[in-house]
């Protein structure tokens, strides 16, 4: 109806100046016009939103969101995005009970991919890492899938410590889209943790090259670095991670990596120690 009615008002409009004169013309053009903003109202504030977000703006962002999601008309699509971002803030609860009250309006078929990534997470971060998995494989072997059901159903994976089925999750991913940051990490992550540190730097090098905006690569390239002994190496990643927003998502903490920043430096300060202990045992020798 609201399609037909963006045809009929313009179509009007029309009519009424080749009959009519411009006064009223304009008058239902502004009317028009104006119905069509509010109509995608929600749109609009999720596009302020999401420029509020990207600009370090969490607050606004919220927001603003909230007031798109708020809206009587507001399609499923916005009202699913602002309860990632409750998810992403920690507010399950609240996210839950928003996507609980789209759920009675029934999940329209083009917006049943986000719906499944976003009852996931919230699975996930109620710590039902089980059900979390189930929904997201459920949404794949319906074909509802991208990038996010993919990348968080790797990092699930991971998690179980099933580490041959995280590497065939990751790898699908891989092959699904090569160019998404999460995807990466979570393959080259999978490679450390099976003890492939050749390649895991592959990807990491590979993934580093895209700046990604989120502190897990850099933590976990520093890792793979200190397995190879490159401490300073593995110490400066660990800082760039401290660059970088953590979340209800992420999948370490500040703690842990000042704890490994900790750890780094400890073996710096001992390395000239031993370098020069052993000079002296020669010279002795």
């Amino acid at each position: 109806m609201k399609r037909l009615y963006y045809v009929i008002v313009p179509i009007v409009a029309y009519l009424v100046i080749r009959t009519t004169g411009l006064g009223i013309a304009s008058t239902l053009l502004t009317i028009a016009t104006v119905a069509f903003i509010l109509s995608r109202l929600d749109r609009i504030l999720g596009i302020f939103g999401n420029i509020s977000y990207i600009n370090g703006k969490r607050e606004k962002a919220m927001k603003l969101y909230k007031m798109g999601a708020e809206i009587p008309f507001a399609t499923q699509y916005t009202q699913l995005t602002y309860a990632y971002l409750l998810v992403k803030s920690g507010e399950t609860e609240l996210a839950e009970q928003c996507v609980k009250r789209i759920e009675k309006k029934g999940i329209k078929t083009h917006d049943k991919t986000h719906y499944y990534a976003i009852t996931a997470l919230i699975a996930f971060r109620k710590g039902d890492l089980p059900l979390a998995i189930e929904t997201l494989e459920t949404a794949h072997q319906k074909s509802f899938r991208n990038s996010t059901t993919y990348s968080s159903l790797g990092y699930m994976y991971i998690l179980t410590g099933d580490l041959e089925k995280a590497l065939q999750v990751n790898l699908e991913a891989y092959d699904y889209n090569k160019s998404n940051k999460v995807i990466l990490d979570n393959l080259g992550d999978t490679y450390y943790l099976l003890g492939d540190f050749k390649k895991a730097e592959e990807i990491f090098i590979d993934l580093l090259k895209g700046k990604p905006d989120f502190p897990e690569p850099y933590y976990h390239y520093a890792s793979v670095l200190e397995k190879k002994g490159e401490i300073e190496n593995a110490l400066e990643q660990c800082k760039n991670a401290l660059l970088y927003e953590f979340t209800a998502l992420s999948s370490i903490n500040k703690t842990q990596v000042n704890e490994k920043i900790a750890a780094l430096e400890g073996v710096l300060l001992t390395q000239p120690t031993l370098h020069a202990s052993s000079l002296y045992e020669e010279e002795k020798a």
